[in-house]
This record gives C-alpha cells, sequence and structure tokens, in this order.
C-alpha cells in the first residue's frame, strides 16, 4: 500500500549498497522473520494465550518507544494502555473466581 509513496519520493538511497542492504535487512530480519516466528509460536497456544499476546503486544510496543527511543505517550495512549492491561487483568483473573453465578467456560474437547 505504500508503494505509491516510494514512486512519489526520493529513491536514491535504495540504490547505494548500504542502502539496498538496509532495505533487504528491515524486511527479511525484523518483518518476515518476526512474523514467521509469531505465527509459529501461535499454533501452540492456546486461544486465550492468543488473545492475550495479541492485546499486548501494542502495549509492549509502546512500553519499548518510551523505555528505549525516549517517546512520550499522551494522555490517550495511556489511557489506551491502562483499558487494554485491565482487560488483560479481568481475563486472566475470571478464571480463578468460583462460587454461585460465576460461569465457568466449559472445557476444550481434546484433539489429536
Amino acid at each position: 500500500m505504500l508503494a505509491p509513496v516510494l514512486l512519489l519520493s526520493d529513491t536514491g538511497w535504495l540504490t547505494t549498497p548500504g542502502g539496498l542492504g538496509l532495505a533487504l535487512f528491515l524486511g527479511a530480519v525484523p518483518t518476515a522473520l518476526a512474523y514467521v516466528l509469531f505465527a509459529r509460536g501461535l499454533r501452540r497456544l492456546s486461544a486465550a494465550e492468543v488473545s492475550t499476546l495479541t492485546l499486548a503486544e501494542p502495549v509492549t510496543a509502546a512500553a519499548l518507544a518510551a523505555a528505549v527511543l525516549g517517546e512520550r505517550p499522551g494522555a490517550l495512549a495511556l489511557a489506551g494502555i491502562t483499558l487494554v492491561l485491565t482487560g488483560l487483568v479481568v481475563l486472566a483473573t475470571a478464571g480463578r473466581r468460583s462460587g454461585p453465578g460465576v460461569a465457568r467456560p466449559a472445557p476444550a474437547p481434546a484433539t489429536a
């Protein structure tokens, strides 16, 4: 989807060996390899674990941006992070509650 932007911008840096190497590295390692490893890991996890990881991913990215890059998240970003973390806490503690009126999900059928 960003191909038109590439066509309209200065691409002189791609003609240098360092620029081409950087573009290939960024496409292969942090992008393609990360998604392949993420998809492989998701195959071995339950739906609950996958949803937790998927929800926690943007929170982790925001925390790393603040810690490593020195970015300052705005009020809306902090509200979103708080909302996601609150939801994760609710999901994590929902299965531990017991007593009348608390519905527990049925166990998943075993598959071979």
